[in-house]
């Protein structure tokens, strides 16, 4: 077995070979869904509309999520979570989490989304200090080997614009800033590495008052294989796994989804069928298959489609929230967050 400093090093040494082999890659032609892997790329800032659903949870103060950028962390205790157990396939998001939420005990928000655009390394000194010591030697060691603009390389995904970051992340607000960094002090957080579906494995006899799954089922689905089976082994985690685990009155983020309203279901669920879909993607999107593709006729959307049936007799609401970036369909004023409630 592996002790924390070798398993340290082999995420450094994991860390230095993902950022040169990023620095050789074309943005136009990275998949931001293809790094299925232990050590991936990371992200700056989430992509979903976290103060649009977050709201929704009421003041959880038991909480799960992925780790991700660490924002869904944030936003968690900004409405009370107290306790919060983190998840992620990725074995770097654990570091970044920890970056991101000392970098918010110490910078306004308008300094710590400067630092994540731009990784000055005079400002990760501002917040060093409040890196335990696994991180910090981390963190220390990438700026030991790389200049901060090879930060990107880690960091290659497009990032919200500065207004879209202040609008989706409820821990932004000027007026409770204080009092959530007073929090950020208190909050005990629970790293765990690991997939999906092994993650009931990893929890003891946990429950919680609220768990977000973020848009892991839109990873679980990236490819030409998207099935009901696929749809019905999530649905059947959740539903006799996670569920359980739910406080009274406890709710569950089942999945977000970009690009997508009420009435953009209601087309679909009426147009859509296998074999439309079927017909996407052999070789790439042909000139005869555009106007499907615009008019939301996606694998993504397929996906989004079987999980909602599935979903149909449970307590669930979906909640509109704003657009932010991903996804595709002939109506992208909104994204879709499903909630489901313990009943």
């Amino acid at each position: 077995m592996r002790s924390n400093k070798d398993e340290l090093k082999i995420e450094i040494l994991k860390t230095l070979d993902l950022i040169r082999e990023n620095s050789t890659v074309q943005q136009q032609n990275r998949n931001v869904f293809s790094d299925g892997k232990r050590y991936a790329s990371l992200y700056s800032f989430a992509t979903e509309d976290l103060r649009g659903y977050y709201n929704e949870f009421g003041k959880p103060k038991t909480f799960l999520t992925v780790g991700s950028s660490g924002d869904q962390i944030l936003n968690a205790v900004a409405i009370g979570a107290e306790k919060i157990d983190v998840f992620d396939l990725n074995k770097l998001s654990k570091r970044q989490c920890a970056q991101k939420i000392a970098a918010a005990k110490v910078l306004e928000p308008e300094i710590l989304y400067e630092y994540f655009n731009s990784f000055s390394q005079n400002v990760y000194n501002d917040f060093r200090d409040k890196l335990l010591e696994k991180d910090r030697r981390y963190f220390d060691s990438l700026y030991d080997f790389y200049d901060e603009k090879s930060f990107n390389y880690l960091y290659p995904y497009s990032r919200v614009s500065k207004e879209m970051f202040y609008k989706i992340n409820n821990y932004t607000d000027k007026d409770r800033y204080n009092e959530f960094q007073q929090k950020l002090e208190s909050v005990e957080i629970n790293y765990i590495d690991c997939d999906l579906y092994s993650l009931p494995n990893y929890l003891g006899d946990n429950t919680y008052d609220a768990m977000n799954f973020s848009n892991i089922y839109e990873y679980l689905n990236y490819g030409k294989d998207v099935c009901r089976e696929k749809a019905l082994k999530f649905y059947n985690f959740l539903m006799q796994q996670m569920c359980p685990r739910l406080n009274e009155d406890g709710k569950i983020m089942i999945s977000y989804l970009y690009a997508f309203n009420n009435e953009v279901e209601r087309y679909l669920k009426r147009e859509m069928t296998e074999e439309n879909i079927e017909s996407l993607y052999q070789d790439g999107i042909t000139f005869d298959q555009y106007q499907l593709y615009m008019n939301g006729f996606t694998l993504q959307n397929y996906s989004y489609i079987l999980l909602l049936e599935l979903l149909e007799q449970e307590n669930i609401k979906k909640v509109l929230t704003s657009h932010v970036y991903f996804g595709q369909s002939f109506d992208s004023s909104n994204d879709m967050a499903i909630i489901y409630q313990k009943k």
